[in-house]
């Protein structure tokens, strides 16, 4: 499996696997939907040691594994380069100043130039930031698209 061509997904899944909990439970009733179990289909063969779930754990034999995340894609953004322009500027200065207290300065500008993906989550602090100074418009992101929500 090391030599083959592989998709952009199938490339994010492999590259997830370093360093990402995986899984191996067969019995499990919700590997087909959990994004452990299918990171792990995609762990390269060249990986000595890999993180893995514990089969034994009581939840996991229960089939109630509380580290069960949906393989379900979300909408994500991503960039804020012209987040700024419909929003007067006394309320863009604080509203830019309180999301770099709230996210860091290093996550914001990640945020804002585009490195780093938005959350459904992180959107929705986002907008509630926006609404506590006063702005009730959506935000407005660079880009959207459908990825797993690691």
């Amino acid at each position: 499996m090391s030599n083959q061509i592989l998709s952009y997904e199938q490339s994010l899944l492999r590259e997830r696997s370093r360093h990402y909990l995986l899984c191996y439970n067969v019995t499990c009733p919700h590997k087909d939907h959990c994004l452990h179990w299918l990171v792990g289909q995609w762990a390269s063969d060249d990986e000595r040691f890999v993180t893995v779930v514990n089969p034994l754990r009581k939840d996991v034999v229960a089939g109630t594994c509380t580290d069960y995340i949906s393989d379900t894609k979300v909408k994500m953004a991503r960039g804020m380069l012209n987040f700024y322009e419909n929003i007067p500027e006394g309320k863009a200065k604080a509203i830019r100043k309180a999301l770099i207290q709230h996210f860091t300065k290093t996550k914001y500008f990640k945020f804002r130039n585009g490195t780093y993906p938005i959350t459904p989550q992180d959107r929705n602090e986002i907008v509630a930031i926006c609404r506590s100074y006063g702005w009730n418009e959506p935000p407005v992101f660079d880009n959207y698209y459908e990825e797993y929500d690691f």
